[in-house]
């Protein structure tokens, strides 16, 4: 995800098309330190947030089944 000098800071991430009833880890991308975990559902209804402090800056979020 890039911010790419949005004025909102935070953002929420959504990904649809995932079984529902399955959880899944959003880790952060290489370090791989888990985030939240959430339902497919939450994932596909609620998303999750992401917070980029500078005007130009970037993460990259992974999703491990569980």
């Amino acid at each position: 995800m890039f911010r790419k000098n949005a004025r909102e800071p935070t953002r929420r991430v959504f990904v649809p098309d995932l079984p529902l009833a399955r959880e899944y880890a959003v880790k952060l991308a290489p370090e791989g330190r888990v985030l939240h975990t959430l339902t497919g559902r939450q994932l596909a209804e609620e998303g999750f947030p992401v917070k980029l402090e500078r005007a130009s800056d970037g993460a990259v979020f992974e999703l491990e089944r569980r």
